[in-house]
């Protein structure tokens, strides 16, 4: 299927035009959970920290918070400062990470609608031709005398008139072109970051098990589980549909459509939830006393 439109759309425009130099929180701390039981941080605000690598600063603004020498005021403050630009980085990843994918659901969900009306008048176009072969049919064969002509050209009309039904009720319907080069959905499903599509700040925190409510799985795991359902048939998974979603792209049905928005959704959902526990983090950190 070729048209302006779908040229348009066919090719990634949601790709970050340059190269990303992410920002890196490392540290090395000795820092556990434990040492910040008195401060009102959750386990999920220790596992944040710790992967924006503001163990250290964090202990140490904390403890010096609770003094009351004004003389180490300006050490509060710079404390304060350091553990601030991190976290405002860390956001900063998170939304860029997002605003890719939201590009991604409305290019894929703007395709999907062009392919589905498509698909619906040409489907409206095969019921009203099969409705008109069926009249032709009846009317031609009323004023036929001859029996064997007459069954020869019913039985026709009718295989022709059945062709027509099985191309109608075809679910699959027409294909699209659609690419995707820079894959975020490949990263989840392979496990593994080795290209770099992701920070590895977010790698952190997708694949950190304490950052999931259960604490028995990484996010990133929790994600793949729910996509294996999405893309079961009959108990197993086409080989063709992974090579579809999780490569470089390649024809898609609007079933096919729909079920790569899903996803690119669910991963966007989540990046938004570690969005929001940093903000959470954040917060904590502002009000405590």
């Amino acid at each position: 299927m070729r048209n302006a439109q779908v040229n348009a759309l066919k090719n990634s425009f949601c790709t970050p035009n340059h190269k990303i130099n992410y920002a890196i929180f490392e540290e090395a701390s000795d820092l556990t959970s434990q040492d910040f039981i008195n401060s009102n941080l959750t386990e999920n605000n220790y596992a944040v920290a710790k992967s924006l690598g503001i163990l250290n600063d964090l202990h140490d603004y904390l403890t010096i918070k609770k003094t009351s020498n004004d003389g180490i005021r300006l050490t509060l403050l710079e404390k304060k400062d350091q553990i601030n630009a991190k976290i405002q980085l860390a956001r900063l990843d998170l939304e860029a990470i997002s605003s890719e994918l939201l590009c991604e659901s409305v290019r894929s969900h703007q395709i999907l609608d062009y392919l589905d009306d498509y698909n619906s008048k040409r489907t409206n176009r095969l019921l009203v031709g099969s409705v008109i072969l069926g009249a032709v049919s009846a009317g031609v064969t009323s004023f036929i005398e001859s029996d064997n002509l007459n069954k020869t050209i019913s039985v026709g009309a009718g295989l022709i008139g059945a062709g027509v039904g099985i191309i109608t009720i075809n679910p699959k319907g027409k294909k699209v072109e659609f690419y995707h080069h820079r894959n975020l959905l490949k990263n989840i499903w392979e496990e593994s970051n080795n290209d770099k599509n992701l920070s590895p700040f977010i790698w952190k925190l997708l694949t950190d098990k304490q950052m999931s409510n259960a604490k028995t799985n990484s996010l990133a795991y929790n994600i793949k589980t729910r996509w294996q359902h999405i893309l079961m048939d009959d108990g197993e998974i086409n080989q063709a549909d992974l090579k579809l979603f999780f490569g470089e792209g390649g024809l898609y049905t609007v079933e096919d459509l729909q079920q790569l928005e899903s996803m690119i959704n669910q991963l966007r959902s989540t990046i938004d939830e570690l969005n929001q526990d940093i903000l959470s983090l954040s917060i904590i950190i502002s009000n405590h006393h």
